[in-house]
């Protein structure tokens, strides 16, 4: 399916609504929305890329009813934007994962990348109700801005949303180009309102009028000692910022972070600090939401003790940002590596 405008005039501009879903699969496995043939990141939708916006609930619909919807890619497209990418048409949601599992929406290359913006609820919301929806993976797509990623187009509600019986999905990917930017949205970057192994990884999240990941949709969670609690991610404690240390250039630094009421929760359901590191390598924000916009690290954060370089200068301060990739975790004894409980 390339190629279309679905929801729009003949010119891409205009709204021409269809009642329902613009795209809507169900109960059918391996199909293609979209595609990479022609698609010109950064510029108009051409090629094989689809105008999807207008439409009266999703912008996409991948269900399963009966016999599952499954390895399906969705990937190239405009979802809730005008041609152009500029300016918002919108669909009631962007893209909706119901039930079905495996299933993929953009990819690691520029021109697998999806625009899903200017939509009336949440760009992306994953959920399962008879069974779960597992294996979905976002890659590389941009969510809440403009074709540009950089300006704004947000969704009305959350970027991502993961609902109830939603677990294992992976947004990102410590993988070059897999990133997803969000940005801009009214609500969270990203929510998690239920399930375990929803994997948070690479990705750039900024300027979203709420948390930037947030664990139960309902604001700052309080670290608890020892991380037992339960929930959505397991509640996973977030890092804590003690210390922050300039560097020369391509200099690497080793630094024990903590962040007080820095809400980024994210990636893993298991509790041994090894694999907390890392499940949470790649794990990005643009703020740490305490309530002051004075912290921008693009990179990955971990509590304990690690390792970071960033972009040949490692930055901080109350407007800098740091734009790199942190580069992994010390092989520390768990005494040495163990939470900093609040």
């Amino acid at each position: 399916m390339q190629g279309n405008f679905i929801g729009t005039d003949t010119t891409g501009t205009g709204r021409l609504a269809n009642e329902e879903a613009g795209v809507e699969i169900e109960d059918a496995s391996s199909n293609t929305v979209g595609g990479t043939n022609a698609t010109t990141p950064g510029g108009s939708c051409g090629g094989a890329c689809n105008v999807i916006s207008g439409n009266g609930t999703a912008g996409v619909s991948l269900q399963s009813l009966q016999s599952g919807a499954s390895d399906s890619v969705v990937q190239g497209n405009f979802i809730g934007t005008d041609v152009s990418g500029t300016h918002r048409l919108g669909n009631d949601l962007g893209v909706f994962i119901f039930d079905a599992s495996n299933n993929t929406v953009g990819g690691t290359t520029p021109g697998a990348r999806n625009l899903i913006s200017g939509n009336q609820e949440n760009g992306i919301f994953i959920r399962g109700l008879q069974s779960v929806a597992t294996g979905n993976q976002l890659q590389g797509n941009f969510i809440g801005t403009q074709t540009d990623g950089t300006s704004p187009l947000g969704n009305s509600s959350h970027g991502i949303l993961i609902g109830t019986s939603a677990s294992n999905n992976t947004i990102g990917a410590p993988a070059g180009g897999s990133g997803n930017t969000v940005a801009f949205n009214a609500g969270a970057g990203v929510s998690v309102e239920s399930g375990t192994g929803n994997a948070i990884l690479s990705n750039f999240i900024f300027s979203n009028a709420e948390l930037g990941i947030d664990l139960g949709s309902d604001g700052v969670t309080p670290n608890d000692k020892g991380d037992g609690d339960s929930g959505p991610n397991n509640l996973q404690n977030f890092p804590l910022l003690d210390t922050a240390r300039s560097a020369a250039a391509e200099q690497r630094s080793r630094e024990r972070w903590t962040v007080p009421r820095a809400p980024l929760s994210c990636c893993s359901s298991s509790r041994t600090l090894p694999a907390i590191h890392q499940a949470m390598r790649g794990c990005q924000s643009h703020r740490f939401n305490d309530g002051h916009d004075r912290s921008r690290w693009h990179g990955q954060l971990l509590g304990g003790l690690f390792e970071r370089r960033c972009g040949g200068r490692i930055h901080h301060g109350n407007s800098d940002r740091c734009s790199g990739q942190y580069l992994g975790v010390l092989n520390l004894p768990t005494s040495d590596a163990s939470p900093h409980p609040r």
